[in-house]
């Protein structure tokens, strides 16, 4: 399994990436939900885990926290991420 992880906060001279593909069917999915530390996020994520939650149609949704807020996240901590969720929302753009 490939994840490809798109940094906004990344260092200077980070070389750009493509978008990762769209998942176009949640079903029987386990959906990763990243808490971080910003001030009223969990309002965000909470909301978002009881959408998924009374439509049905994922198998699980899974509360990811414990990795780093920026950055880009070691090659050990995507394994892990891979290994327990199919996708992941682990960020909110503006």
């Amino acid at each position: 399994m490939k994840i490809e992880l798109v940094v906004p906060a990344a260092p200077d001279g980070a070389r750009m990436r493509p978008l990762s593909a769209r998942v176009n069917n949640l079903s029987g999915k386990v959906v990763g939900l990243w808490y971080n530390d910003w001030s009223n996020y969990y309002v965000f994520v909470s909301r978002i885990n009881q959408l998924l939650t009374e439509q049905g149609t994922v198998s699980a949704v899974k509360k990811i926290s414990g990795l780093p807020r920026r950055g880009i996240l070691a090659p050990s901590d995507l394994d892990a991420l891979a290994n327990q969720v199919d996708t992941a929302i682990v960020g909110l753009g503006a």
